[in-house]
């Protein structure tokens, strides 16, 4: 590759960013016509070539045609790409980066990918779980289910978080159905303030019994309480901590993910005392 063929590359680059020859020539400060020039054999002046990298989110050497060897940029350069993406495809991208970094840590580049093609039909997924030097990560890809999760080998910042927080409680907690079903409707229902009627509408409770399951909702931090008082009268309302719909529908995909059987599997040692299965 070389200079003579940086015009080609160029046009390969604009119709992958599907912008057209006036939208890259308003961003360099150049004619449309010398865009078209350059696509047809031409060279842009070596001084334009940084610019036209921004552009495009590349390196200067990807205009040469030349695979990157040079890996110090590459967080800035993967920082434009995902700026640069219109915001309705970032998802789509990210994911995809994602998928990307998953198979780096099986030891395959893209053209080695043994999964190329996942199907992505409702009701499908493919899911891994996979252990190396790095930790463990966990990967699916599905119509309604699509993560990457990287969890860093446990150390003593992991295992200090792990004592602060009192899981058995917790998951006791979540053993209680009426507890569980609060968790999941508040989940489909963020927005707002409530009270604890609102629980006896639509979960059938009791106001004794929803009245508990808040308490314990509040105790976990999942929940936030505040009183008013309305016409003399005291009232306690109730808000879903921003974060925690999130949290807890992940909670419960991981552990959907975790308790079925994987679609793949993979073994290694890594320098490991023993085989790992993910």
């Amino acid at each position: 590759m070389s200079i003579e063929t940086m015009g080609s590359t160029i046009a390969a680059l604009r119709k992958e960013k599907n912008v057209t020859q006036e939208g890259l020539a308003d961003y360099v400060g150049v004619s449309a016509q010398a865009v078209s020039k350059w696509e047809k054999g031409g060279a842009p002046d070596c001084a334009l070539l940084p610019r036209i990298a921004d552009f495009f989110g590349v390196s200067i050497d990807r205009l040469f045609g030349r695979k990157a060897t040079d890996y110090m940029e590459v967080e800035e350069v993967l920082a434009k790409k995902i700026m640069d993406t219109p915001e309705g495809e970032r998802k789509k991208l990210l994911f995809s980066l994602c998928w990307v970094m998953e198979r780096a840590l099986f030891g395959c580049t893209p053209e080695q990918n043994p999964l190329k093609s996942i199907s992505t039909e409702a009701g499908k997924q493919f899911d891994s779980v996979h252990h190396n030097e790095f930790g463990y990560t966990l990967m699916g890809i599905g119509e309604m289910q699509t993560y990457f999760l990287l969890v860093p080998e446990r150390t003593e910042r992991s295992e200090n978080l792990l004592k602060d927080m009192d899981y058995p409680s917790l998951f006791a907690d979540l053993s209680d159905r009426a507890i569980f079903d609060t968790l999941v409707y508040l989940t489909q229902n963020p927005n707002g303030k409530f009270t604890a009627s609102r629980l006896v509408e639509k979960l059938g409770l009791s106001i004794e019994k929803a009245t508990a399951v808040l308490s314990v909702l509040t105790k976990h931090n999942l929940i936030y309480s505040e009183t008013v008082e309305i016409d003399g009268t005291v009232h306690t309302l109730y808000g879903f901590m921003f974060h925690t719909g999130a949290s807890f529908a992940s909670l419960l995909i991981f552990a959907q993910r975790l308790m079925r059987q994987p679609q793949a599997y993979f073994f290694g040692m890594d320098g490991n005392a023993v085989p790992y299965l993910s």
